[in-house]
This record gives structure tokens, C-alpha cells and sequence, in this order.
């Protein structure tokens, strides 16, 4: 009786070994061919700030924050201190380096990324925690300049 139950053990754990080889092969090919798909688009896809125009309204979702904010770094990613007229953008929308005219805030430089600013968002920097609990956030049209 037991080799029985021994053997049909056997024919079913054999199949479902062979399952969860599969399945993590197949796991890392995915991971593979997602990480090629995402060369071949840096590579050959469209350029940093495909849809920025100078003079062009663009309209954003803008939150705010302070180099004083708890867990946020001195620093941009450019390397320059979070300041007023500094502003955290998306790269593929508005190219780093890019200054922008906001209502209400005046002229910025895209000088930094945040990991949560995501298509048409921006990020503007206040000198204070205070100052950008204020600004909050808002759905607001801003203009390129260059």
C-alpha cells in the first residue's frame, strides 16, 4: 500500500517540479525582456522633453517642498540646493534645466526628480516647511521659457 501511495506521489510531484521550473524560468525571460524593452526605449524612443515647446502652456498638478521637509535631502539632482525657483519635474516632460514661468510663484529651473513626480506633475521648492504647506497642492497651467 505504501508504494503505491509512493509512487502516485511520485507522478505528482514530478509534473509539478517541472511546473516551478518552468514558472521561474519564464519569470526571469520576463524580467529580461521587459529590461530590453526598456533599453531599446532610452535608446531609440522619444527624446527627453518630447513635449516641451518654448513658450508652450502646459497644465500641471503642482505640490510643494522644503529642503526643511523630514526625510528630503539638501540637494537637487543637479546638486544644487533646494531653494525657491527650484522646481522637481518628470525629465521626459519637462527636460532638466528648463525654466518655467508659475502664476502665483513666478520663474523656476527644473533642477531636480522626485521619485513620485510621474508625467505632468511638478514638485516646487520653498525655502519653508511652512511656506510650502501653504502652496499645497494645485491644478495649475505654467508657460516654458526656453
Amino acid at each position: 500500500m505504501r508504494k503505491i501511495k509512493r509512487e502516485m506521489l511520485m507522478e505528482w510531484a514530478f509534473p509539478i517540479e517541472k511546473m516551478r521550473a518552468f514558472e521561474e524560468m519564464m519569470r526571469v525571460y520576463r524580467r529580461k525582456f521587459w529590461g530590453f524593452v526598456l533599453a531599446a526605449l532610452l535608446l531609440i524612443g522619444l527624446p527627453a522633453g518630447a513635449d516641451a515647446a518654448e513658450g508652450r502652456a502646459l497644465y500641471v498638478t503642482a505640490t510643494a517642498y522644503s529642503a526643511q521637509d523630514p526625510g528630503n535631502s539638501a540637494y537637487t539632482a543637479s546638486g544644487t540646493l533646494v531653494r525657491h525657483g527650484v522646481i522637481a519635474v518628470d525629465p521626459s516632460v519637462i527636460p532638466l534645466g528648463s525654466r518655467v514661468f508659475i502664476p502665483g510663484y513666478g520663474e523656476a529651473v527644473a533642477e531636480d526628480i522626485g521619485w513620485g513626480i510621474q508625467g505632468y506633475m511638478i514638485d516646487v521648492a520653498f525655502d519653508t516647511h511652512e511656506e510650502a504647506l501653504m502652496f499645497g497642492r494645485q491644478n495649475i497651467e505654467i508657460y516654458l521659457l526656453e
